[in-house]
């Protein structure tokens, strides 16, 4: 985009910023009633803008837009401050990590690669441990004050649960990645990690803030209980956002370059090809 002051880039970032919010709220209001929960657009579109516009402002827009709907929805207070905190930090990461990715020219394939196969062992390890520990569990004995302790440790389903569905989302990632080139596969992995955080959030974010501050729940067992009943519909809105991102973050980015406010985009993508466009090869050119 043209140069301009650091006031007037600031000003034109805030409006990015309302534009999305106003987005992120249209996207959570509009959705698809399950019986435990909604399939939503509106991390979507905050990872979006967290692409577009940075990672603070697409937190912002996903937090306060998001947030919004839920109060408009009749959701109340604990609803709010989750999706206030989850969205947020969901934006932050997509939006840094792209960023990171881009300015230090990593490679994509690798990554996701590399992120694929932990997962993949993660998954299978878990798997194994909560199959093993479902009975009895794992037994440790330690000395506490001069007495005995004996504690069992159950690896619970849910932690099989997170990894795994990282891990589809991961295959399909290097599915789209091959089909759409090095940019889209930025966009990919850093709107994955934003992804991870807020499936996690999701469940154990959620079941805390609902313990402390809604009276509905006596215990923090019960909280997580009716944390863990969203998550069909919390899977369901992450795959599916992923695959958006996927598909149509290079198209918008095109259509907008011109007025593009992140200066680490534009100067590293070629004008012509997305998918010609590669880091290790741009390094390889430099040394010959």
């Amino acid at each position: 985009m043209a140069t301009m002051s650091k006031q007037k880039l600031a000003l034109f970032k805030i409006i990015l910023t309302a534009l999305f919010t106003a987005l992120c709220f249209i996207g959570v209001y509009i959705h698809i009633p399950m019986p435990t929960g909604f399939v939503h657009l509106g991390n979507m579109i905050c990872i979006l803008g967290a692409l577009l516009i940075g990672g603070v402002y697409g937190g912002i827009s996903g937090s306060l837009g998001m947030g919004l709907a839920d109060l408009a929805l009749g959701y109340g207070l604990p609803s709010f401050l989750r999706t206030i905190i989850l969205k947020f930090i969901m934006g932050l990461i997509a939006g840094l990590l792209f960023k990171l990715i881009l300015k230090k020219k990593l490679n994509v394939k690798k990554l996701t690669i590399i992120l694929v196969v932990i997962l993949g062992l993660l998954t299978i390890t878990t798997i194994t441990l909560s199959i093993v520990s479902y009975n009895n569990g794992f037994v440790i004995t330690y000395i506490k004050s001069g007495k005995e302790v004996v504690k069992t440790i159950k690896i619970h389903w849910i932690i099989p649960l997170f990894t795994g569905i990282m891990f589809i989302i991961g295959i399909i990632d290097l599915i789209i990645e091959k089909k759409l080139g090095v940019l889209s596969g930025a966009a990919l992995i850093a709107s994955s990690m934003g992804i991870f955080f807020n499936i996690f959030g999701e469940v154990y974010i959620k079941a805390v803030l609902y313990y402390w501050v809604s009276s509905a729940y006596s215990s923090l067992n019960d909280a997580y209980l009716y944390a863990v009943t969203g998550l069909p519909s919390t899977i369901i809105t992450s795959v599916l956002t992923v695959s958006i991102i996927g598909f149509i973050y290079y198209p918008i980015y095109r259509a907008t370059k011109s007025f593009n406010p992140l200066d680490y985009v534009t100067p590293l993508i070629e004008d012509t090809s997305n998918d010609d466009f590669d880091f290790d090869d741009e390094e390889k050119d430099a040394e010959d």
